[in-house]
């Protein structure tokens, strides 16, 4: 938990406008009727698991 805080507190501007961006997105998809959720939500997933693996992407354990 401590290095995943200290990560994400390092880019915390970049994760914050990630956030705002895509509460924004499902918002809208929400209020078109509910039918935009269903895009809305997994291109939200898929860009959070993106950004997810740029930031601990190159962190693989050591061996031995």
């Amino acid at each position: 938990m401590s290095l995943s805080r200290k990560v994400v507190i390092k880019h915390f501007w970049m994760n914050l406008l990630l956030y705002i961006v895509f509460s924004v997105v499902i918002s809208v998809s929400v209020l078109a009727f509910c039918i935009g959720i269903l895009i809305g939500g997994p291109v939200a997933f898929a860009v959070y698991a993106c950004a997810y693996d740029k930031l601990f992407g190159d962190m693989a354990p050591q061996n031995g």
